[in-house]
């Protein structure tokens, strides 16, 4: 499981390293320049995965594709397995659900009640990229070994837990930096945990099936978090008059 959490946290900054490469990037190019750049590096993409990318399913492992398999609700399935499964999955549905309602919300509040601004937000951003490539690249390993993959979600779950409780006290732009530079790239360690541990439960022939029931319910909590949260912002924010 150790490698397992580590596989993925490589892929994670690797990840982490091109989006923050990219937004750097970006700043410096008009619109259409990027536009142009992007068409032509998806297209090298492409190509490179149709011809440079080694298939790592065997094909003696493949079936024929089940047409049934297609309605979108049966492949969830797979997620109620077992109790461990379904209590991971419960866990990893409830921390993205809270996440983008937060994140959503945070953004709204900080706009109504501080000075933020683009530049604020853009400066937030990107010190949230780094420092996500400073926990998952420097303390996923010694985490996961010191206290195991279960360990690493407890981590991250509680540190997600006090930027909420610290974001709540925030009273300048600064102090929202620092938080997002010291906290929030520790937030990131959920996902190589939950991906390490969610894989150990199923066949080598389910992984893809896992991982896809697994991001469709993060899409489901990411999608229904922002909206109940945004709801529940819009309405104590006119119980108290817009006041802090």
């Amino acid at each position: 499981l150790e490698v397992r959490a580590a596989a993925f946290g490589v892929v994670l900054v690797a990840f982490e390293c091109a989006l923050f490469f990219g937004m750097v990037v970006g700043l410096m190019l008009s619109l259409k320049t990027a536009l142009m750049w992007s068409v032509g590096l998806q297209i090298l993409n492409v190509v490179s995965q149709a011809f440079m990318l080694p298939e790592s399913f065997p094909e003696e492992k493949r079936r024929p594709l089940e047409t049934a398999s297609l309605v979108p609700v049966k492949g969830l399935a797979i997620l109620r397995r077992n109790s461990d499964l379904t209590r991971l999955t419960c866990v990893f549905m409830l921390s993205s659900f809270v996440g983008g309602g937060v994140a959503q919300v945070s953004t709204s509040y900080f706009q109504k009640h501080l000075a933020w601004d683009k530049q604020a937000n853009y400066i937030s951003t990107i010190l949230a990229q780094v420092s996500v490539l400073i926990w998952v690249g420097g303390a996923l390993q010694p985490i996961s070994r010191w206290q195991g993959e279960v360990g690493l979600l407890l981590v991250a779950q509680s540190v997600s837990a006090a930027w909420a409780l610290a974001a709540f006290f925030v009273t300048s732009v600064f102090e929202v930096c620092v938080l997002q530079a010291i906290l929030a790239g520790a937030k990131a360690l959920a996902f190589p945990a939950t991906a390490a541990l969610k894989g150990s439960m199923v066949d080598e022939a389910e992984q893809g099936h896992l991982q896809g029931a697994v991001q469709t319910v993060k899409s489901i909590a990411e999608l229904v978090g922002p909206a109940t949260f945004g709801f529940m912002f819009n309405a104590f924010e006119s119980a108290d008059g817009g006041g802090d």
